[in-house]
């Protein structure tokens, strides 16, 4: 994950979530539909996002929203563009130092390539 400010900011645990060791502000996506564009097929139809920590859910999305912040937050760190209607999930969130779990699961419940 991208933390908008130079850098990279996580540390992965072997498919079991990620460790975040600053505190910063990040962008998180799960594109699906939107991959379409740039000809990337058996993609998820509707990608949707969970953050944890532990057992709290700290942070979800589906169907993004074209919400002006996170439109922002794209352009900021050289993301490109989703459809406002796009089926894709996206979030900002600040996050602390400690140990996270993010889920992506496609809402449609077929089975396809992410």
């Amino acid at each position: 994950m991208w933390d908008g400010a130079g850098g990279f900011g996580l540390v992965a645990r072997g498919g079991s979530g990620f460790l975040w060791v600053a505190s910063k502000r990040v962008l998180i996506r799960a594109i699906g539909p939107t991959f379409g564009v740039f000809g990337v097929t058996g993609v998820l139809a509707d990608p949707r996002l969970d953050l944890h920590r532990g057992e709290t859910r700290i942070g979800e999305n589906d169907n993004w929203g074209g919400t002006e912040a996170l439109r922002t937050a794209f352009s900021s760190v050289g993301a490109f563009a989703l459809e406002n209607a796009a089926r894709d999930a996206a979030l900002v969130v600040s996050l602390d130092p400690g140990s996270y779990t993010l889920r992506v699961n496609n809402f449609t419940k077929t089975f396809q390539v992410s």
